[in-house]
């Protein structure tokens, strides 16, 4: 289990109706032309806001693709729940090296995480998993459709991290 960064460039809300899910950038990220966070110190294309008030939120909308939009969303905060955000405990996923990513395994191992922090952990109220890794770069999706990676990332909502220049 994490304790969300306080410096998270993102927060995540379902729906309390249809279970839809939507992911906000926090406020203040600097993002690129690309819709990414800025890893350097150049000039941004933007700098997301984020306001809670009045029964309101209201921010950035981040693509399910990981990628910041100018577009911005608002959510009435009764018909949604916040499900990840600064602060909030969340389990972290591990990809391990050496063994095929298969879908049928990721859903199962993602199932039986939840059931035991569920029965075993019920003091933390998890309500998302969470993995910060370079695998889940959203090019992955375009270059190897096909691959158990690109499979396993459409059932994620991807969010852009800073990463360090290569």
């Amino acid at each position: 289990l994490a304790n969300m960064s306080e410096k998270l460039p993102a927060w995540g809300f379902r729906s309390h109706g249809a279970g839809e899910v939507m992911a906000l950038a926090s406020d203040g990220v600097a993002v690129d032309d690309a819709g990414l966070v800025r890893g350097d110190d150049g000039a941004p294309a933007f700098i997301t806001r984020m306001e809670q008030s009045a029964g309101k939120i209201s921010g950035n909308r981040i693509a399910l693709v990981g990628r910041i939009l100018r577009e911005r969303a608002e959510l009435n905060a009764e018909e949604w729940e916040t499900v990840m955000a600064p602060g909030m405990c969340s389990a972290s996923i591990h990809i391990p090296p050496g063994r095929p990513m298969l879908p049928d395994d990721c859903d199962t191992s993602m199932r039986d995480a939840a059931e035991i922090i569920r029965r075993c952990l019920p003091q933390y109220k998890v309500k998302s998993f969470t993995c910060l890794s370079w695998i889940l770069n959203p090019d992955w999706l375009a270059l190897l459709p096909d691959s158990n990676m690109a499979q396993f990332m459409r059932k994620l909502y991807l969010f852009p991290i800073k990463s360090a220049p290569t």
